[in-house]
């Protein structure tokens, strides 16, 4: 006699299907969170990419606008010479005229020697930042007394007060030149800027040495002015334009950068604050 046995599996099938379709969605989530996360990172990776092509481009227009002036009045300024020169007009009375084109070339052509060297700095600059075998100790105190020593005449011919307040035997390990050209960019803008007084301070807080330029403004600095401050060719106002590129505060924050520290800048009360730090 046969014995026939019946298995149901109804419940392993349900089972089995239940495992698919979480599998089926499981599949579909982690797909999709992994091109989220692709496309996230490829962003990122991009945008520095973009960020330096939209960079470069917004500093050939600047660059390009700069040099633009200069090179309208000696290309004027040559037409007019040559033009005297063609019609036989170079006589006694002419003279005057002649020799304001000529002055006017010269001068033109300091501008763009500086604006050039400028650019030539910030560039090379840029390369410096993880040099560190080329960084020396430097008495830090020394530097800054005599770069206010030369400037305090300065300020005095301007009617304007320099006042300075250096803690004695601080060092840092840098580059003396580069120091000496970051602290006579900050004050060269402040003399520029400040109606009347300026202080320099250079002390010891905790881990920090803090180099800090304060002077008086007519005017405080807007949120605007405080992040584009550090952009190249950005000035702060027209009045200052005919005696600068807004190129001092790019090399004197790649100096800082240089050197592994910070710049910041504080605008309240009608006075404008640049406090380097310097990590110990």
């Amino acid at each position: 006699m046969y014995r026939v046995a019946v298995t149901d599996f109804s419940t392993e099938i349900k089972n089995l299907n239940n495992l698919l379709v979480l599998l089926v969605l499981l599949f579909f989530v982690l797909s999709t969170v992994i091109i989220l996360f692709s496309k996230y990172f490829v962003k990122k990776s991009i945008r520095p990419v973009s960020d330096a092509i939209t960079s470069q481009r917004q500093f050939i227009s600047d660059a390009s606008h700069e040099l633009k002036t200069p090179l309208t009045v000696i290309i004027n300024n040559v037409g007019n010479i040559q033009k005297a020169i063609s019609k036989n007009f170079i006589q006694t009375e002419n003279m005057e005229l002649l020799k304001k084109n000529i002055n006017g070339i010269d001068e033109m052509s300091e501008r763009m020697k500086h604006l050039t060297q400028d650019l030539l700095d910030l560039s090379r600059l840029e390369n410096w930042h993880d040099r560190k075998e080329q960084m020396v100790k430097i008495v830090l105190s020394d530097i800054a007394t005599k770069e206010c020593l030369y400037f305090e005449p300065v300020f005095f011919e301007n009617n304007k007060e320099l006042d300075y307040n250096i803690e004695d035997n601080i060092s840092v390990l840098g580059d003396a030149n580069k120091i000496k050209d970051l602290i006579s960019i900050l004050l060269e803008n402040a003399m520029k800027y400040s109606l009347s007084h300026t202080t320099l301070t250079l002390n010891k807080r905790k881990k920090d040495i803090v180099l800090s330029v304060e002077n008086d403004v007519e005017k405080e600095l807007s949120k605007e002015d405080t992040v584009n401050i550090f952009k190249r060719f950005y000035r702060l106002d027209e009045s200052h334009s005919s005696s600068g590129y807004g190129l001092g505060l790019p090399i004197a924050k790649e100096i800082v950068l240089m050197h592994k520290g910070e710049i910041k800048v504080l605008s309240k009360n009608k006075k404008v604050c640049f406090d380097i730090y310097f990590h110990i």
